[in-house]
């Protein structure tokens, strides 16, 4: 995704330069953008039959001679404990989280039972169901909000930082809105990669007094778990966005301050609720239920973005831009809320 929005002004630039029709601009940046989806599609559908053979080798079926099967779980046995710092061995086995492992056979049954079970009963089944969707999907639909809304937003903050662009025609002002736009998505780009970096690691608050490569008992370790650096996010946009709103009149006089915390916004996005939205209800669902919950979570992620998309232009000629700077410090508040009272705790998340 990062890339994705490196590539729209990178890619609209020489063609608004070329005097290309806007329409076909459009189009054109409408259809590369679909190549990663087809590809993910085909990855899919090749993928099937490589997870047929590892389900295979996870529970091999023997005959033990008394007539009864033994399931054996060949990667996930006592010898093969997972890596507390691995944030992937951590989310492909979060479905072991606090079960005994000598329990494994038992457990294995008990997965290959599940299967026979209806989605709904599942569902249904999954304990703290409602608390649980308030955390996923009710974080996910305010981060869309704000995530998608600002997106649209962005060329009114340029305008404020750099001015209406006098005298330019209308190819040079998307060109100029190009080139702007492309300064932020390399000042947010970095989130990406801090989240790939820190997550499932544990980080001391304070450096400076690791000894031995471990934390101190006044400096203890802090996993940096998906809720957390969601938590993370939503906390610093907060404060970002306040601070955009309180001082919108001044920082208008300071472009590249102003430009500067407004990408802020967008890398704490990055390192934050646009990587973990995704993550939380793989971490947070019974695996029966795992893929329908996502998807129900992401859905209410899609409503909050048209719901951003639909109302910040209005809400910015009616009450202002600073108005929708401190709605958002508000939203992001909301989020931060609901990710630290309604993700349970007791989960890998």
């Amino acid at each position: 995704q990062g890339w994705g929005f490196l590539a729209v002004p990178l890619l609209a630039w020489p063609m608004l330069a070329c005097r290309m029709n806007a329409d076909s601009v459009w189009r054109t940046l409408l259809g590369l953008g679909a190549l990663p989806g087809l590809l993910v599609l085909h990855l899919r559908i090749a993928g099937d039959s490589c997870s047929k053979r590892r389900g295979e080798a996870l529970f091999r079926v023997e005959d033990p001679g008394d007539g009864q099967s033994n399931f054996v779980a060949d990667d996930l046995s006592e010898d093969n404990e997972v890596d507390p710092d691995n944030e992937m061995a951590l989310i492909d086995n979060s479905h072991l989280h606090g079960r005994d492992p000598n329990s494994l056979e038992f457990d294995a049954l008990q997965d290959l039972q599940g299967e026979n079970r209806g989605l709904w009963e599942s569902i249904k089944s999954e304990p703290q169901l409602k608390r649980k969707l308030a955390g996923t999907a009710g974080a996910w639909f305010l981060f869309d909000v704000l995530f998608y809304g600002n997106t649209l937003f962005e060329p009114l903050v340029l305008e404020a930082a750099f001015g209406p662009g006098s005298g330019a025609d209308g190819y040079e002002l998307l060109q100029s809105t190009a080139r702007d736009s492309l300064v932020i998505s390399l000042l947010s780009l970095p989130g990406y990669f801090m989240t790939v970096l820190l997550i499932g690691r544990r980080t001391c608050t304070c450096r400076s007094l690791r000894t031995n490569s471990r934390c101190s008992a006044i400096c203890p370790p802090i996993r940096q778990t998906p809720s957390f650096i969601q938590l993370q996010g939503f906390g610093l946009m907060f404060l970002l966005y306040l601070t955009i709103g309180l001082l919108w009149h001044r920082l208008s006089e300071v472009p590249w301050l102003l430009i500067l915390l407004y990408a802020s916004t967008f890398f704490f996005s990055n390192y934050g609720p646009n990587s973990t939205t995704f993550l939380l209800p793989s971490v947070t669902y019974s695996k029966e239920c795992r893929s329908t919950l996502n998807g129900i979570s992401a859905a209410w992620g899609k409503v909050g973005a048209i719901a951003g998309a639909s109302l910040f232009a209005p809400a910015s000629k009616a009450r202002g831009e600073p108005f929708v700077m401190i709605f958002c410090g508000c939203v992001s508040l909301m989020g931060w809320l609901l990710t630290k009272f309604f993700v349970p705790s007791n989960t890998l998340s």
